[in-house]
């Protein structure tokens, strides 16, 4: 499974990128907050049937997250900022979440692959799971088998797991959503988010998030 990777560059910088210079600014909830411009837009990001989305189909916000699993900033914004986004904007049908996968390195790709192990709405729940214990298991001196222990704990069967992490259609599937980050939106680091095709990278604060949100729904 490894030697599948290899095929792809590793961005030397696997953390946040330097963001643009503030000359932006949003209102949300009735303060001033300074929002840096996205660092690109493109006409339209097209979510597909293969896309593992959050929320609604008819949100009128689409957040497109890249994202490694073994990145920390990743791990911080699933704990710290997705939560609330999640409560405010897509449990009241004002955006959706459409996860993709971005591996920086051959853990964050085993990690993808076995998360696409998860079936019957699960998972997002085994994506939380990954990001909560991600010190434990990114840390561990045998990588595989403390995700091996992860998925067993997600309810993931040893003989699914086995089947999944040498499904050749799974770990293709993962290197190409990889590589059309790259190609089309110009991803070198995790997390970069895509807002209604304004792309940022992660380091935008909560409230900077949910500016970018409102000034999305009011159509600025």
């Amino acid at each position: 499974m490894w030697d599948k990777l290899r095929r792809f560059s590793v961005p030397a910088l696997g953390g946040l990128g330097l963001l643009a210079l503030v000359h932006g600014a949003a209102w949300s909830q009735g303060s001033r907050v300074e929002v840096p411009p996205p660092e690109a837009t493109f006409g339209s990001v097209p979510v597909t049937a293969g896309d593992n989305v959050l929320g609604q189909a008819g949100a009128p916000v689409t957040i497109v997250e890249y994202a490694s699993f073994t990145c920390p900033h990743c791990a911080r914004f699933h704990s710290d900022i997705l939560p609330a986004l999640k409560k405010a904007y897509i449990d009241t049908g004002k955006a959706r979440l459409v996860y993709r996968d971005f591996p920086l390195d051959r853990a964050a790709f085993a990690a993808s692959v076995v998360a696409r192990c998860a079936t019957g709405g699960r998972y997002f729940g085994i994506v939380d799971l990954l990001f909560r214990e991600q010190p434990r298991w990114a840390g561990a001196q045998d990588r595989m088998a403390a995700l091996r222990r992860l998925a067993t704990l997600s309810g993931i069967s040893k003989k699914k797991l086995d089947a999944c992490l040498k499904d050749e259609k799974i770990q293709n599937a993962v290197l190409q959503q990889r590589l059309t980050a790259s190609q089309e939106f110009n991803v070198t680091s995790t997390p970069t988010l895509i807002v209604n095709g304004a792309k940022y990278h992660g380091g935008l604060t909560l409230e900077q998030f949910r500016a970018v949100i409102d000034r999305t729904l009011a159509g600025k």
